[in-house]
């Protein structure tokens, strides 16, 4: 009974690390999209 409980425990630890991961990933991508739009829309990309 006491190893099913603390496998319950590792299984929450490892959903909060999982929506943790999830938000900071996000995140991290909605900064990535803004930057290259904002490049974009300036035309640094652009040859000559």
């Amino acid at each position: 009974m006491r190893s099913k409980k603390k496998c319950e425990n590792v299984v929450t630890d490892v959903k909060k690390v999982n929506i943790s991961f999830s938000w900071s990933m996000m995140a991290f991508l909605l900064i990535l999209t803004i930057g290259s739009l904002y490049e974009w829309k300036r035309g640094a990309s652009d040859r000559e």
